[in-house]
């Protein structure tokens, strides 16, 4: 007989062992990388959230943005539609303000038309007025609009 027959058992655990010993640190190893992986998931599911709502932000500015730009461009198109009518209104103003100048010489008028005149010009001084601050509040709200869409637009370059 060559010596002791060798020990099956003993072997067996002993390689049993050694694999362990050696498979320790490559599942902690895993468990690592597999704990770096959540972290990074969490991180970009965070970023993607982030993201979505800026995403939004800068629709409802683009959104808002549009809307005002239909809004001014429509004034515009009115104020342009209407230059005939601004004229007229603007010639009426005129001729009123030459026969306000020329009141002394209805002073010496028949009375009738005197008070003919400042009927008229009582009548037609107020619808005037009303018309020149419309079309002056017009021109105004179209300047406000450029202002608010050059802010929104400014916010629209930072968001």
């Amino acid at each position: 007989m060559r010596g002791v027959p060798p020990n099956r058992t003993a072997q067996r655990t002993a390689a049993a062992i050694v694999l362990l010993a050696l498979t320790i640190p490559a599942v902690q190893a895993a468990d690592s990388a597999a704990h770096d992986f959540d972290g990074l998931r969490r991180q970009c599911i965070a970023a993607a959230a982030v993201a979505q709502e800026r995403e939004r932000v800068v629709g409802r500015i683009a959104h808002t943005v549009y809307l005002l730009d239909r809004d001014l461009d429509g004034r515009r198109r009115g104020l342009a539609d209407s230059r005939a009518e601004q004229a007229r209104l603007l010639g009426r103003i005129e001729v009123l303000q030459r026969n306000l100048d020329a009141r002394p010489a209805l002073l010496g008028a028949d009375p009738l038309d005197r008070r003919r005149g400042e009927l008229l010009i009582a009548a037609t001084v107020p619808e005037l007025r009303g018309e020149a601050r419309a079309l002056g509040n017009e021109y105004r709200r179209a300047g406000a609009l450029r202002r608010e869409i050059a802010a929104r637009e400014g916010e629209l370059a930072g968001a």
